[in-house]
């Protein structure tokens, strides 16, 4: 289930790039291979294949992360405040 709206997903206008000018809104929206939903899908298989859990929840814990300064908000995305942590975070990773 989607619960943002899409006026906030990122790079809306790269979204509905494929809808034609002049176009049939209800055509494109049907169409299940469309920028839309191939985007939604996107964003789901990979809160699933992380177990992100709810979008909410993701959000709250980046804000949390950022309210902390591990994280910087950056040109519509997020950041390591300290290269080295991320860095440290990456190795970490490559461990499990």
């Amino acid at each position: 289930c989607f619960t943002r709206p899409l006026y906030e997903l990122p790079g809306p206008r790269g979204l509905l790039r494929g809808f034609p000018r002049g176009g049939d809104w209800e055509l494109f929206i049907a169409d299940p291979d469309n920028a839309v939903a191939r985007a939604l899908r996107e964003a789901a298989e990979t809160r699933e294949r992380h177990a992100l859990g709810p979008s909410s929840s993701v959000t709250t814990a980046l804000d949390a992360l950022v309210s902390r300064n591990i994280l910087a908000r950056s040109g519509g995305g997020l950041e390591f405040e300290n290269p080295y942590f991320r860095h440290w975070i990456l190795r970490e990773a490559v461990r499990r």
